[in-house]
């Protein structure tokens, strides 16, 4: 909150939603209140991220978005610097800044410069981005679905998948708390496959021309997130089915061939262990 008050950027309401806290969130958000009109307060039962920042969306006048995670902060001319690209540029649909870690680790965060193709297989927007409110209605917010995370990706992806683009500057920079827990890092392999899974399921079109050019490389944690999507959301579907597999096992016995029967196996179990194998698949790529 300190950050925001000290913005160089000074036309600006705030949104604060206590999303179930059981902390001293009320005490403090109220008194920020009190000493502030621009800021308002709102206390709802927890449903996580994404439906704690729709709502608050919905309770914004203001035409540009910002999402602040609560124990982040704001570089003072965050707000004018992404601004001033967003009013001059109909193609720019987020701005962000550089990303400075604080808390349990310090020192810069790298974060690749936009490209779409890039984007869809890895996050390189940060959840602070500046947004229009009509892209976010066009996004239709954030998918509320996702409360376990991987959230702010996909809304980037939604976003941005009807065209513009998004812009990192280096004048501006967000303030991340990095902590030896968080939502983030409980993500295991096996959550991680399931989210991303969601995500390809949502977005078929964007990933069918990597997924079934077999020319290409592709990453193969999304060449099996994309078979376990099918398997989760379209399992009646067995045309479907038998594709989405079909690339899978292509891909796995690519990585396999360079093996000997032994080293196969060890891999197959690993993999196993992980969560990205089931055992039809160990059985069929041993023999």
């Amino acid at each position: 909150m300190n950050s925001l008050l000290l913005q160089t950027h000074t036309n600006w309401e705030c949104i604060i939603v206590n999303d179930g806290s059981n902390d001293d969130t009320d005490e403090v958000a109220k008194k920020c209140c009190s000493k502030d009109r621009r800021i308002k307060y709102f206390k709802k039962v927890n449903k996580g991220v994404s439906n704690a920042r729709n709502f608050a969306v919905k309770k914004s006048i203001a035409d540009y978005i910002l999402p602040l995670d609560a124990d982040d902060k704001l570089q003072t001319n965050y707000i004018e610097k992404c601004l001033e690209i967003l009013l001059n540029d109909d193609k720019a649909k987020v701005v962000y800044g550089i990303v400075e870690n604080f808390g349990a680790s310090s020192g810069a965060l790298k974060l690749a410069n936009f490209d779409f193709d890039y984007l869809i297989f890895s996050n390189m927007i940060h959840c602070s981005g500046l947004f229009r409110k009509k892209d976010w209605e066009k996004a239709q917010g954030y998918d509320e679905k996702m409360v376990e995370g991987y959230e702010d990706w996909e809304f980037w992806v939604s976003m941005l998948k009807h065209g513009g683009y998004a812009k990192k500057i280096d004048t501006a920079c967000l303030y991340y708390r990095s902590k030896p827990l968080s939502r983030m890092k409980g993500i295991d392999s096996k959550k991680r496959y399931k989210l991303i899974a969601y995500i390809m399921h949502k977005h078929p079109e964007l990933y069918s021309k990597f997924l079934f050019n077999y020319s290409k490389e592709l990453n193969i944690n999304f060449s099996y997130s994309y078979y376990l999507g099918i398997k989760m959301y379209q399992k009646e579907d067995l045309i479907q089915l038998q594709k989405a597999k079909e690339q899978y096992v292509y891909r796995l016995n690519e990585i396999l061939k360079e093996y000997t029967y032994f080293q196969r196996k060890k891999i197959l179990f690993y993999w196993y262990r992980k969560g990205k194998l089931n055992l039809s698949f160990i059985n069929f790529l041993l023999y």
